[in-house]
């Protein structure tokens, strides 16, 4: 699975919206999720409404979690 960020914009100062394509085993996926406080939202990694496994699901958090603990988002 390859994850892409190709646009960010931050609401306020604790709100990020963070456009997004996948490639993973459902082909690729576009998307956008919100990142408040650290916490990542939207049906892009929703296990309910997600064309995405649990697996793929995961790694994108984990993927957006270390970019956003790092500082990538500033």
């Amino acid at each position: 699975m390859k994850i892409r960020i190709i646009d960010f914009a931050w609401h306020g100062a604790q709100t990020l919206f963070v456009e997004i394509t996948i490639e993973s085993t459902q082909g690729t996926i576009k998307g956008m999720v919100r990142i408040l406080d650290g916490i990542i939202y939207g049906d892009l990694v929703h296990p309910q409404k997600s064309m995405l496994s649990v697996e793929e699901i995961e790694d994108v958090k984990g993927y957006l979690t270390e970019k956003f603990n790092s500082g990538f988002f500033e």
